[in-house]
């Protein structure tokens, strides 16, 4: 059953990353950096880190749960390759600054959103 849920939430993951980076992206058109992948990768890393340091009871329910989030729908929805490709073709185009800030931000929102998702089941479990 693990691998049904990981390629469950793959499914899930990749058809949400489709429509909220395309949501985003019609409504910041005139960015000069990819904001679609920048809120998506944003988004995921707090909402995967909610989840990691949400605790686990052990059992099998439990552990296909987090797979199908944690491996798969995370997984699929948050995209480190198309980043990168994003931020090599901003660069080849010669827009070095822009490819330079989405590099910054980037890391500094993904890490931020890590953190956030962390801070913030600490906040609401007390552990």
């Amino acid at each position: 059953m693990k691998i049904i849920a990981v390629g469950l939430g793959g499914v899930f993951g990749s058809i949400a990353r489709f429509y909220v980076s395309k949501y985003i992206s019609l409504r910041t058109a005139n960015s000069r950096i990819p904001i679609g992948t920048l809120v998506v990768n944003t988004l995921g890393s707090f909402l995967l880190s909610a989840i990691v340091f949400g605790g686990s009871t052990g059992d099998a329910a439990d552990t296909e749960l987090r797979m199908f989030f944690t491996i798969g729908f995370f997984g699929s929805f948050t995209t480190f390759s198309t980043f990168i490709y994003e931020d090599l073709a901003l660069a080849r185009h010669g827009e070095i600054r822009n490819a330079a800030l989405y590099l910054l931000l980037s890391m500094v929102l993904g890490i931020s959103g890590a953190a956030a998702g962390y801070y913030s089941i600490i906040s609401v479990t007390g552990g």
